[in-house]
Formats: structure tokens, C-alpha cells, sequence
């Protein structure tokens, strides 16, 4: 049995390296902060989809729900480092596989979220922060689209959704050789199952990691991390997963919209080649 299959019949995250923080705030839901350039990346992925069994791959919340619903997935890796990112994960679990409409997805997995730390999201209720993903035109719970919930849940009742937990900024040296064990599964799911990688999504994590304060609050100097060496991490571990056709999402630009008390990020398509390139990113 593989280690992700262990991990999943135990209903954990398959751990690659290191423990996941326990920060003093919640996890993502809804993807928040990255509208700019989301509803063309999600149209253009959608429409470039081909009848392959691809593997999508991402760090984050449902963004990586509506990649998966858009390229139609076969396969779905949900990446975090975050404790209550891992809880928010075991929650819709069994939510999507009880519900077999998007509505009926919200009105059940509402009551269940983890509540201690808060949330991330911008409202007061659980229930009217998810519920307005019924009506945005892009996401995989849009009513207007149902099979894209139906491709979701599928998934999840397919046992094919799994949720690892993987420090995106991993060292280069680091002793696990997390990103290596991945590669790994990855290769072993293409030769034995004819799944190959397709898509990875991964926000803004590298703008962020470029910062003095990390996501949760943290020193990134404690980390013993600085700019280049994380950049160099990044650049590495990404290169890893380097195969002909794989897509990246990046959220990592700032918008146009975007001010010094209100960050907001440009959501972009590109090869994965393309951005490993020297000068882009």
C-alpha cells in the first residue's frame, strides 16, 4: 500500500516532511484577494482541457476546486502546511460526498467547518460566506453549472481527492527529500494508471515567502529563510515537478487594484517551463 493510500484510510494528511503549523488564525475556503485575471484563467483552462487523465496539484482552498472542476481532473492533490487548513479538508470531505447538489454541499458543510481559530473570510456567517460561491460564475458550486460540482464529488467519492501535507519552500537539502517523494508517486501513478500531472496552482505562496512576516504572523528569518534561498527552494521544487504540457497557476502579482493596506493578486495561466525560465514568475 502506498503511503498516501495509508494515509488516507486513516483519514490524515499523507505527511512528506516536517509537522504542519498550528498558527493562531484558520484556514481558507473560499480563495480570497485573487479575482483580478481568474475568470480568463478559468475559461481558458477550461477550454484547453484535453480527454487525458490529468493530476491536478495545489496549495491553498476551493481555488483548487474550481481548477480540478475546469480541466476535469482525475486526480486531485490539496497541499498545506497549515493544521486547520488539514481540518477544513476532513470537513468537506464528507460533506461532498453526502451532498448531492451545491446547495445542498453549503447547507452541510457550514455547520461542520472548524470555527476555533476563526475562519479566514470576509463576513460574519459561515453559511453566506460559502453560499455566494452558487452564484460566482467561475466556481465549482455556480448552480448555472452543475457539472462541475457532480466532476467534484465524483472525485471525492472516488477516493482520488488527497491531502498532503508539503511545506511549498522546502530546502533544498532538507532531509526528507519531501518534493522527491512526490515526483516519485507521481511517476509511479503515470507508469501504473496513465495519470500524468496537468495543473498546479500555487497563489501567492511565492510572493509571500518573499516577505519578513510570513502567512500565519511568522519570522521568516527565524525559519533561517531569506529571499534568495527561498526563491532558489521554490524554483527547485517547482523544477522537480517540470513535464511536457504541465499548466501553472500563479497569483504571486500584485493587481491593479491592489494598495499598501489592501493586497490583491493577479491570478495567471502560464507553462510551467515558461515560468521556471530565468527573469520570469
Amino acid at each position: 500500500m502506498t503511503e498516501y493510500a495509508m494515509a488516507r484510510r486513516a483519514k490524515l494528511p499523507w505527511l512528506l516532511g516536517g509537522r504542519p503549523l498550528r498558527p493562531d488564525r484558520g484556514g481558507y475556503t473560499v480563495t480570497m484577494r485573487e479575482d483580478e485575471g481568474t475568470a480568463a484563467a478559468l475559461d481558458g483552462l477550461r477550454m484547453s482541457r484535453c480527454p487525458r487523465s490529468g493530476i491536478h496539484l495545489g496549495w491553498g482552498s476551493f481555488r483548487n476546486l474550481d481548477i480540478a472542476a475546469a480541466r476535469g481532473s482525475s486526480r486531485v492533490f490539496l497541499c498545506d502546511i497549515n493544521l486547520h487548513q488539514f481540518r477544513i479538508w476532513r470537513a468537506v470531505r464528507p460533506a461532498v460526498i453526502a451532498a448531492t447538489s451545491p446547495a445542498a454541499f453549503v447547507d452541510a458543510v457550514a455547520p461542520t467547518l472548524p470555527q476555533h481559530p476563526r475562519l479566514r473570510m470576509f463576513s460574519t456567517d459561515v453559511r453566506e460566506w460559502i453560499g455566494q460561491e452558487l452564484s460566482r460564475r467561475e466556481s465549482w458550486l455556480h448552480e448555472g453549472s452543475p457539472e462541475r460540482y457532480r466532476h467534484v464529488r465524483s472525485l471525492f467519492c472516488a477516493r482520488a481527492v488527497h491531502v498532503l501535507q508539503l511545506d511549498f519552500a522546502t530546502a533544498v537539502d532538507a532531509p526528507h527529500r519531501p518534493f522527491q517523494r512526490l515526483t516519485a508517486q507521481l511517476a509511479n501513478l503515470n507508469e501504473h494508471e496513465g495519470h500524468t500531472l496537468d495543473t498546479v496552482y500555487i497563489s501567492n505562496i511565492p510572493f509571500m515567502l518573499q516577505q519578513p512576516v510570513g502567512f500565519f504572523g511568522e519570522d521568516q528569518s527565524a525559519k533561517g529563510r531569506d529571499a534568495d534561498s527561498t526563491q532558489q527552494a521554490v524554483r527547485h521544487n517547482l523544477g522537480l515537478l517540470r513535464a511536457p504540457g504541465v499548466l501553472l497557476i500563479t497569483a504571486e502579482q500584485l493587481a491593479s487594484t491592489s494598495r499598501d493596506n489592501d493586497l490583491q493578486w493577479r491570478t495567471r495561466v502560464m507553462s510551467l517551463d515558461q515560468y521556471l525560465e530565468p527573469g520570469s514568475g
